[in-house]
């Protein structure tokens, strides 16, 4: 078992990114699975904004728009009115909106004239100034327009105030409705992750044993190529196994007995697949890598790559058809349907799509190991 020793003889020396890599992702994945935990939103609430209101026209229809705009609001009265001091105050914040109602606001309605009927100050553009403006507008047109129809001021001012107590019944749908949506967002970081640990644990081990150097003292040994190949693989399996013991035991911690469960034990199996995937492209990267750093420009590459366009980063359902299409050539994206296919995310649980999905997710390291073996031989041939 020469060999094998001298496997985990070199990984040592990596085990400190791998370690580097493992803490970054349990917060990370912590911060974002988190999110998916919290109560779901169900309702929109309108943000108060500190306003102040000069109403000189004293009537019926201003004192009942100035009611209205201090609904939600806070009323902010200024020592004066000069512009340097609406200037001022506008700049500190101390007021959002400087809204000036001038005599005849209530003819005015009256006779249908909507526009510049009020003055309003405030800093363009900004989020309280536009929902100020759109409260005010709203309000001046659906007074403006039951006044035309023959109601008094008082009649429409009342009639106003009842049409807007009233809001659109809203529904936001959302994937967080899951039953284990924490736990699959959990889930969905690891494919990023184990590309990471994989490359820059095991690839520099496999650039290592193939420097020419060693091969020619391989081919002189007695040492038969079938065992050292053999050792090498179980060593690799055996890191890829703790690695995802490693990452079952922080979401059991992190997510409790969720990872008990069938959608759990169905995850960790994926989870495996995957992981299986990672070593296939870390021991690729090894064949063809001449330096350490060349191997981690590769591993940043290829997470990344995989993780955007396989819809770990970005979820599929913000892709564009053309991106998935080509994402359908990825592990990341086989990855990423399975778990939600054993989460429900997509519809209810199908244990034929999920078998079809794993089988084609292990067709991506048979591929990779292949292409690797070709390349490792043409180099053993020309040592």
């Amino acid at each position: 078992m020469q060999v094998f020793k001298l496997f985990f003889k070199i990984f040592r020396s990596q085990l400190g990114q791998v370690i580097m890599y493992i803490a970054i992702f349990a917060a990370i994945a912590s911060l974002i699975s988190g999110q998916n935990s919290a109560d779901p939103v169900t309702d929109f609430v309108n943000d108060s904004q500190k306003i102040t209101i000069v109403d000189e026209d004293n009537s019926e229809a201003s004192k009942a728009f100035k009611e209205q705009m201090l609904i939600g609001n806070k009323h902010v009265t200024l020592d004066r009115y000069d512009e340097e001091t609406m200037q001022d105050e506008l700049y500190d914040r101390n007021t959002s909106n400087i809204i000036f109602i001038p005599k005849g606001f209530e003819k005015a309605i009256i006779n249908g004239e909507t526009e510049s009927v009020i003055k309003i100050y405030n800093i363009p553009g900004t989020m309280a100034s536009n929902i100020i403006s759109s409260q005010a507008d709203n309000y001046i047109n659906t007074l403006s327009a039951y006044a035309a129809s023959g109601m008094s001021i008082k009649e429409a001012a009342k009639n106003t105030t009842d049409t807007l107590k009233k809001e659109a019944d809203i529904t936001i749908s959302t994937k967080s409705e899951v039953k284990y949506a924490s736990l699959a967002s959990y889930l969905t970081c690891i494919a990023y992750v184990f590309i990471c640990i994989a490359v820059t644990g095991i690839s520099p081990i496999i650039m290592t044993m193939n420097k020419t150097e060693i091969r020619k003292r391989f081919n002189c040994s007695s040492y038969k190529l079938g065992k050292s190949s053999l050792e090498t693989a179980l060593a690799s399996a055996l890191i890829g196994a703790i690695i995802c013991g490693i990452f079952f035991m922080l979401a059991y911690i992190s997510k409790g007995g969720d990872m008990l469960t069938r959608e759990g034990a169905l995850a960790t199996l994926n989870m495996s697949v995957y992981m299986i995937v990672s070593l296939s492209l870390a021991y690729l990267i090894g064949v063809i890598a001449t330096g350490n750093n060349m191997i981690g420009m590769m591993a940043n590459i290829i997470g990344l790559a995989l993780s955007f366009l396989g819809g770990v980063f970005v979820p599929l359902d913000f892709l564009g058809e053309g991106i998935i299409k080509i994402a359908h050539f990825l592990p990341s994206y086989w990855y990423i349907i399975t778990n939600r296919a054993i989460f429900g995310i997509d519809g209810e649980m199908d244990m034929s799509v999920i078998a079809k999905n794993l089988g084609i997710e292990l067709l991506f390291p048979l591929a990779i190991f292949l292409i690797a073996l070709a390349i490792q031989r043409n180099k053993r041939t020309a040592a």
